[in-house]
């Protein structure tokens, strides 16, 4: 009996020993890679990297000329898929980016299986795996965290300015009521159109990403009539100087809510979203779970809330589009109390 504990006992320790051993092994090895990987990159940024370093690289023109095609070509589809994808309905095309976000979080698991096994068979790796997938987690999360809120405040902006607007609209048109006949009847008149048009005709063209310059030329029509008035007493002078002043005030809205139409997120931090994704999704690929289907639905729910951010993050970016969209309510208000 006591033989049979010592054989035992020798059994566990040797196992103990070996895998001790492997452990340390690994570490040695991922200590070496990492001093490699340190210096390779320490040469990248100091030699190639920063002006006046040794390294030189240098392309030729066909190689520039073929970039920049390529560059122009990326670009021209990106902006077609875009605006397609904007038409659609919100619920659809938020169907379309989580399935796109669960085809690659579901199918990098279930191809990537027999390999991440090979990786395991040696000494689990589940727990470093852990700490690179945290860490890219909270990497990617406080980014898209600050970008989400980036994106908010451009969102709230543009439904400011279109309350600015109209707004200043109502002011013009409080001040043009105290003038005489007829430029009074002519400038209510201009302003009256001015709203109707951006009510139903320039917002449906907002919608599809179109400046339309209709409100503008309405706009000279009145600015013309406005500046031809000649006051004949010091309280139409006055009322004359503060109208212009109003006046100014509504262009200055306008070009305000103008520019939040072309405002968007800028492309190099859509494509940190995207890479962030795909490379928080390769890392979860590397667990080795017990159970695979645990795997997979883990997987599939960090994909599907990804997709979810993202589809946010891009209806949001576009503020005059889909069904959040910043709608012309304000103008509306406007008209229905004071220009019936």
């Amino acid at each position: 009996m006591s033989f049979s504990w010592l054989f035992l006992g020798g059994v566990v320790s040797t196992r103990a020993r070996l895998r001790f051993t492997n452990r340390g092994q690994c570490a040695v090895n991922s200590l070496r890679w990492s001093r490699i990987f340190q210096r390779t990159a320490k040469y990248l940024l100091t030699g190639c990297l920063t002006p006046g370093g040794k390294c030189k690289v240098t392309f030729d023109s066909s190689f520039k000329r073929g970039l920049d095609s390529a560059v122009t070509i990326t670009t021209i589809c990106e902006g077609f898929f875009v605006q397609r994808f904007l038409d659609w309905p919100d619920w659809l095309f938020g169907i379309l980016v989580v399935a796109i976000a669960l085809l690659i979080g579901v199918g990098g698991v279930l191809l990537t299986r027999k390999w991440v096994a090979r990786l395991h068979a040696i000494a689990p790796h589940n727990e470093v795996v852990s700490y690179y997938l945290s860490t890219v987690a909270v990497f990617y999360g406080i980014m898209l965290g600050l970008i989400a809120v980036g994106v908010w405040e451009d969102f709230n902006s543009a439904r400011t300015a279109v309350g600015l607007e109209a707004g200043a609209v109502a002011a013009v048109y409080r001040d043009v009521s105290g003038y005489p006949e007829p430029q009074r009847s002519a400038l209510q008149a201009d302003l009256r159109e001015y709203v109707r048009y951006e009510i139903d005709v320039a917002w449906a063209l907002r919608r599809k990403g179109i400046i339309a310059n209709g409100g503008m030329d309405r706009m000279w029509r009145f600015q013309d009539k406005l500046q031809a008035f000649e006051p004949k007493t010091e309280g139409q002078e006055a009322l004359h100087s503060q109208t212009l002043r109003a006046y100014d005030d509504l262009v200055e809205k306008r070009n305000l809510r103008l520019a939040s139409i072309s405002s968007h997120l800028p492309r190099p931090l859509w494509r940190f979203v995207v890479v962030g994704a795909m490379l928080s999704f390769g890392v979860s690929w590397f667990f080795q779970p017990k159970n695979p289907t645990m795997h997979l639905w883990m997987t599939a729910i960090f994909a599907a809330l990804i997709g979810l951010e993202i589809h946010i993050l891009f209806i949001m970016d576009n503020p005059y589009r889909g069904s959040i969209g910043v709608s012309p309510q304000a103008f509306q208000d406007v008209y229905d109390m004071l220009m019936r």
